[in-house]
Order: structure tokens, then C-alpha cells, then sequence
């Protein structure tokens, strides 16, 4: 099982994407304290119009619901309300993620610097030892 969860241009005002907008260093800590704690795998995309949570559960007790509020950890000063997360999980979290890649899921269609981001959040992954085989 794979889920994505997370706020974007279409679930959460600016101010809110810019309070949960994460740096290198704090999606790598975030990866490396919950890798086989919360989730097998996972990646965070995090750029100024998302912030995004694509993992594989590491057991059954961890659902979408877990991991955004592993999310509102992050930003426990904020309000972060519930209908400013997405959650989508299967081939819907999949599609999602073809989608934001080919940026038919950007506020600009086709700005194709969403590609490089998608990429460096991969790299963030393989470097804090969050990715494998899915």
C-alpha cells in the first residue's frame, strides 16, 4: 500500500503551503526518525504551492490519517485544519504523483520545474535512506 498525503494549491490557502513548507534538512530528519518506524519508504515533495507525504505504511496501524498528523508535528504552533490535507492512497496516491511529475497538477500546467523537484525530493529520499523498490 502506498498513500499521499499532504496540502497543495488546491486543498490549502498560500499561507498555510507556506507554513508547512519544509527545508532539505527538515524533510531528511523527518524521513530518517520515521523509516521503519511510521513508513517502510517515503518521500516528501515540499515547493512553495505543495507539501507532500508519499509513503508505504511500515505496518497496518499506520493509515493517512498517521501520517498527517505526523505532518502537523512538524508545524505544532500552526493551525493546520483537517480540510487542508489531502489523502489519497493506492493508484490514486500514484496518479497523483505521475501527475505533479508531469505538471498537469501545477497552478501554471506544464510548468515543467515542477520535473526537478519531484527529482531532488527523490534524491532527499535516497540520501536520508527513506526509498527502496516501490
Amino acid at each position: 500500500m502506498i498513500y499521499a498525503v499532504g496540502v497543495n494549491h488546491h486543498t490549502a490557502p498560500v499561507t498555510v503551503r507556506e507554513c508547512l513548507h519544509l527545508s532539505d534538512d527538515e524533510i531528511t530528519d523527518f524521513l530518517r526518525g520515521n523509516t521503519g518506524r511510521l513508513f517502510r519508504e517515503a518521500g516528501i515533495v515540499s515547493t512553495c504551492n505543495r507539501t507532500e507525504l508519499y509513503a508505504v505504511p511500515a505496518d497496518d496501524d499506520v493509515d493517512g490519517e498517521r501520517l498527517i498528523t505526523e505532518l502537523r508535528r512538524l508545524r505544532p504552533e500552526k493551525e493546520l485544519r483537517d480540510e487542508h490535507f489531502f489523502r489519497l492512497m493506492f493508484c490514486g496516491a500514484v496518479s497523483h504523483l505521475h501527475k505533479v511529475a508531469s505538471a498537469i497538477d501545477s497552478q501554471i500546467l506544464g510548468d515543467m520545474q515542477i520535473l526537478s523537484q519531484v527529482k531532488h525530493a527523490w534524491e532527499v529520499a535516497a540520501d536520508a535512506g527513506s526509498v527502496g523498490n516501490i
